[in-house]
């Protein structure tokens, strides 16, 4: 059961992450983006009604397995009205609610020119995943401190996941390496400050959570909050050979061969972060 419920949180949150920083790409990607780059609007489209499906489906998942896990009862993972007694009964299922509801109407968005409506809507979806973590968080100044830095933290990280699969398209299908190599010098701007706000609200999250960072050492929370930092690193080494060496390569004429290989690589441990996210939240932070 407990497997489902990572496997479920793990597809519902790498959605939400991707379909936001996809629904912002073109936001601070470039202004005539969707419509300059041929087959760009069309793809980000069906990926944005692609990514909400998803989202959909791994949020009924996470659902079927919470419900199951309150009730201690595995049949209950595929009861509607065990759903429903959830749903109307406890915080986590009105919360599940609102925000599939705000899936459902991104998915609708999608289908209009609105970018920014696209991208504030995805971004509520994804911050209210901040809600859904652990219950037995410090009051007062320092818990409000830790939901805002959850919500910054969640939305700088989709920024970045969802850019790299809108830089791995246009790595893919753009016939000129100057579009591409404009594209990754406009996001290397909102990519560095997505990744200062990930690294000062990650502290602030793991004292919040932790209130002794020597906890990172001792507990099963802190060694699988380590394997993450140990990925996220890998993350920041790719994405700056990316940025300093491949990128002024690409400007001279270089091929994007090893730029997708990269991007795919980032991709990849991107998504090894998200399922460390997705088993930490299922663990007591004390353990």
């Amino acid at each position: 059961m407990s497997w489902g419920l990572i496997g479920a949180r793990w597809l519902h949150e790498a959605a939400l992450l991707v379909l936001f920083g996809a629904a912002a790409f073109p936001l601070y990607a470039g202004p005539g983006l969707l419509a300059e780059t041929p087959g760009f609007a069309a793809w980000r489209r069906a990926r944005l009604t692609l990514l909400a499906l998803v989202a959909l489906i791994g949020g009924a998942a996470w659902l079927a397995f919470t419900t199951a896990g309150m009730s201690g009862e595995p049949a209950d993972a595929a009861s509607p009205s065990a759903w429903l007694s959830t749903i109307t009964d406890t915080d986590f299922g009105k919360l599940w609610a609102v925000r599939l509801g705000l899936i459902v109407v991104v998915a609708a968005a999608a289908w209009l020119r609105s970018v920014p409506l696209q991208a504030a809507l995805a971004g509520l979806a994804l911050a209210s995943l901040a809600w859904t973590g652990h219950g037995d968080l410090p009051e007062g100044a320092l818990g409000q401190a830790h939901r805002l830095g959850d919500v910054l933290h969640l939305l700088a990280a989709g920024l970045w996941l969802g850019a790299l699969w809108a830089l791995a398209w246009m790595a893919a299908h753009l016939p000129d390496a100057a579009e591409t190599e404009q594209a990754l010098r406009r996001f290397s701007g909102a990519g560095q400050l997505a990744v200062a706000v990930l690294i000062l609200t990650g502290l602030l999250n793991a004292y919040a959570i932790l209130g002794d960072l020597t906890k990172l050492l001792t507990t099963a929370y802190g060694r699988l909050l380590d394997v993450k930092l140990a990925a996220f690193a890998g993350m920041l080494a790719l994405a700056a050979v990316n940025r300093f060496v491949l990128v002024p390569r690409i400007a001279a004429g270089g091929d994007l061969g090893r730029l997708r290989l990269q991007i795919a690589a980032e991709q990849a441990l991107g998504l090894v972060v998200v399922a460390i996210v997705a088993a930490i939240g299922t663990i007591d932070p004390g353990a």
